[in-house]
């Protein structure tokens, strides 16, 4: 409902000229507003359409969770990856990047593509 406050506020902004026009403006301003009303809520919908979680298949999670295997199994043969860069802001250090070359091999010889 964090999501509403703010529209419902929004839309109380815009009712307040509507209650201060003249008789014969108040009909054409009540249907703008209430056509601002539809729009707020159906933004509203789509708001807490966007925060719910998507559900994913089985097969997609075990996808998932054999790929999380294979590359512990890959990292474990490899032993502990080299440093990133030396110093922060300075070249990529070659050993890293070989270190990455061999991981995906790894993980292409397993089945996985990366």
């Amino acid at each position: 409902m964090r999501i509403a406050t703010p529209m419902v506020a929004v839309f109380l902004v815009a009712l307040a000229p509507a209650l201060m026009a003249q008789p014969r403006d108040l009909e054409s301003r009540i249907e703008e507003l209430e056509a601002a009303l539809d729009h707020l809520q159906e933004r509203i919908e789509r708001l807490e359409q966007q925060q719910t979680p998507k559900r994913i298949s089985e097969e997609e999670a075990a996808a998932i969770v054999r790929k999380k295997q294979v590359s512990d199994a890959c990292t474990e043969q490899l032993g502990p990856a080299p440093e990133f860069a030396p110093v922060l802001g300075t070249k990529v250090n070659p050993e890293y990047i070989t270190y990455l070359k061999k991981h995906r091999r790894c993980l292409r010889e397993n089945g996985i593509d990366y």
